[in-house]
């Protein structure tokens, strides 16, 4: 309290914008100075390691890299969209509890989707090797299955929004809803698909349990390869720096797209969308695809985990289990507070300068998310290991690089979630308490604090699922003789001892679930 009296004389006013700023500055700094590394290394000599992979693999990762987002890409849209289409414009049985069942095959990681489809299609699983899974094609089914609630979110709150008079205008120029849907709801859905296939697209391209897995050479393969068995740290960077260019590219192409197509209403007077009633058969055709699909995504992956975790619970509910169950949540846990504390820093400080300075500064600091996690970690590993050179320490031992790491990583995460609370309650109230002569900081916590709150709790949740999901970049970064719940998974895959991977995935899968179900409880009340 007594800090907060400090912060709140007048005569504090300049200095504690400097304060936000300074804090933002530092913050943002810290974050680009791995990526900055990475790309002072790309013009070092390269090696007789990296001449190899130019003639002989990176043609074969270029490939299978664009083989997996395109089919990937164009199936989830297909099943995300259709079944938004379904939930936003038709009444059917079960509509609702579908509405959340949709969502749940992202509380499954897709490298453990990829282990658990692996084994149930192995010689000793349960359809006995008659469907070869371990294969591109196998790795298209997980990423598309699985990804496909990404989709199904965004272009479910787009469609939500859509004014019922554009419907009925078109019914009465004799439009079927055939028509409707291919001439006027997936065009004006453009911007919505695009935008949740981008987010597909990021996490395959970071993906590295299943095409490890399904043996696919993709670039992620290729990073972890030529910096763990080659040891080449330079010809890593390259390939790391190399798909850094391609992830740009496309988000590029995703602005450009954005840009030149828009769609808004010229009132502010939006009627609701009255659901139709489905025919028993067109319901009865819905359910059976809705169904296929919850119990390809969701049911058969927990009900082989339970099978996993019943055949070896004995051998694995011991103090090393209970005690990597903690190790995991305190890492997450503290890991996913700094970021929220960052992104609340940095959302803050530009809302309330106004200047571009700082929205460059909110920028570069959260383009973390549109970044590979491998190149990610060889960035901070890079950095840290010259910084120990330098200064002769031991911060490359430390759990500071996978903090820092996952910091870059997820901050985007945190700083959307978190700016768009921010952008709700507007400067109002804030400018009225510094019109009284509190100080930014002071209103902050009295005033703005309050009102956000609900946001920064769902940061927080969205932050913590995916750090406790993210599996190349603790591979890379963590400490000696460290796991994680994701990395101990890959460990016991990677040693034919797949049943005992099943506790570790389960918690994984409990949690995520549990922060989606809460996320959503969180958004509903805040729509209230």
């Amino acid at each position: 309290m007594k800090l907060l009296n400090i912060f709140s004389n007048k005569n504090s006013r300049n200095q504690n914008f400097d304060f936000w700023n300074l804090l933002a500055i530092i913050s943002t700094l810290v974050i680009i100075a791995p990526l900055i590394y990475i790309f002072i290394n790309i013009f070092s000599k390269n090696s007789e390691n990296f001449y190899h992979i130019i003639d002989n693999l990176l043609l074969d990762y270029i490939k299978n890299t664009f083989i997996l987002v395109f089919f990937s890409a164009i199936f989830s849209s297909i099943i995300g969209y259709y079944f938004a289409y379904f939930t936003v414009f038709y009444d059917f049985k079960f509509r609702k509890i579908f509405d959340i069942l949709f969502i749940l095959p992202l509380a499954i990681p897709t490298y453990i989707a990829g282990y658990v489809y692996g084994e149930l299609f192995s010689f000793t699983g349960l359809f006995k090797g008659k469907i070869d899974i371990l294969n591109i094609y196998g790795g298209i089914f997980i990423f598309s299955v699985f990804l496909a609630p990404y989709v199904y979110i965004i272009s479910k709150s787009y469609l939500s929004k859509i004014s019922a008079n554009i419907i009925e205008n078109a019914k009465i120029l004799g439009k079927n809803n055939t028509q409707i849907f291919f001439k006027i709801l997936l065009p004006m859905s453009r911007i919505a698909i695009v935008s949740s296939v981008i987010l597909v697209i990021l996490e395959i391209i970071n993906a590295y349990g299943v095409v490890s897995y399904f043996g696919i050479n993709t670039f992620s393969i290729g990073i972890f390869r030529t910096w763990f068995s080659l040891g080449d740290s330079n010809s890593a960077i390259k390939l790391a720096a190399f798909l850094m260019f391609i992830t740009f590219t496309i988000l590029s192409i995703e602005k450009l797209f954005r840009k030149h197509k828009s769609y808004a209403y010229t009132n502010s007077k939006i009627k609701s969308i009255k659901r139709v009633k489905l025919s028993k058969t067109k319901e009865l055709i819905i359910l059976t695809f809705a169904s296929i699909y919850i119990l390809v995504g969701f049911i058969i992956p927990i009900l082989q985990l339970i099978h996993f975790s019943i055949l070896t619970y004995k051998e694995m509910l011991n103090y090393d289990t209970f005690s990597l169950i903690f190790k995991t949540f305190v890492i997450t846990a503290i890991s996913s507070l700094l970021i929220v504390i960052i992104a609340i820093i940095i959302s803050n400080n530009t809302r309330l300068s106004k200047d571009k300075f700082s929205e460059i500064l909110a920028r570069i600091s959260s383009i973390g998310y549109s970044i590979p996690g491998a190149v990610i970690a060889v960035g901070v590993l890079m950095l840290f290991i010259t910084i120990d050179n330098f200064f002769d320490t031991y911060f490359s031992m430390s759990f500071i690089m996978l903090v820092l790491a996952y910091i870059i990583r997820f901050l985007g995460v945190g700083y959307n979630t978190i700016n768009t609370g921010f952008s709700k309650i507007g400067l109002k109230f804030h400018e009225s308490a510094r019109t009284l002569g509190k100080s930014k900081t002071y209103t902050f916590f009295k005033v703005d604090f309050p009102m956000i709150k609900t946001s920064i709790f769902s940061a927080y949740i969205l932050v913590f699922i995916e750090i406790i999901k993210e599996l190349p970049l603790t591979l890379i970064l963590r400490p000696f003789n460290f796991d994680t719940l994701s990395t101990i998974t890959k460990k016991y895959v990677e040693d034919e001892m797949i049943y005992h991977s099943g506790i570790p995935s389960l918690i994984i899968v409990i949690l995520c679930f549990l922060g989606i179900v809460y996320f959503n409880i969180l958004n509903k009340n805040r729509r209230k």
